[in-house]
């Protein structure tokens, strides 16, 4: 189980895991399908209302789980991740061999994509992933992660992280990608505003 700094996982988080596992051995990565974001400090209703989604924000209704390539809704993030033992085995000699290279945060950066690939390791494997609401989690988001610029960087380094990701584990997958251009952030943003 995967769990920041900046996570709260709720006290009864183990025992519904191990309730979920009982029920649904075939599912080999879950997350919370529960995910309350709190800002700390003085909340920004713009960041509420347009960008709880970067932060994992979730409310599932009920569980959710299969093994699409990509990456469907209920597909859990990094933020109390939990993998099963031989998902992990599989990831770290996948890492060691060379065959998967994406790297969790560091310093100052953002970009992620390790939790993606344990997510695809579980898919490739034959198991499922997903996400459950009896998993419950506070997200906490100091003060500085509320800026547009931090934002915007946080959505440009995840878009490029899941790209690099995904093409490592779906190399049959791969198509052409070619960045936004200006006018395309500007269009995306918009969109996500309307």
């Amino acid at each position: 189980v995967f769990a920041d700094d900046d996570n709260v996982l709720a006290p009864d988080y183990l025992f519904a895991l191990e309730q979920l596992l009982k029920e649904h051995p075939q599912v080999g990565v879950w997350g919370p399908g529960e995910v309350k974001v709190e800002f700390q400090g003085k909340e920004k209703t713009w960041i509420r209302k347009h960008f709880s989604y970067l932060f994992q924000e979730k409310q599932l209704p009920e569980v959710q789980f299969g093994s699409e390539k990509g990456w469907p809704s209920y597909y859990p993030a990094g933020s109390g991740l939990c993998v099963q033992r031989i998902v992990m085995e599989q990831y770290a000699r996948d890492v060691e061999a060379g065959r998967l290279s994406s790297a969790g945060r560091k310093g100052k950066e953002l970009s992620s994509g390790e939790d993606a690939q344990l997510v695809w390791t579980a898919i490739k494997m034959g198991m499922n992933a997903g996400s459950s609401p009896s998993l419950k989690l506070v997200h906490l988001i100091t003060a500085s992660r509320q800026t547009l610029g931090y934002l915007q960087k946080l959505q440009r380094q995840i878009a490029s992280s899941y790209s690099r990701a995904f093409v490592e584990m779906f190399p049959e997958q791969a198509v052409q990608m070619k960045p936004l251009s200006a006018g395309g952030y500007f269009k995306l943003a918009l969109s996500m505003l309307i």
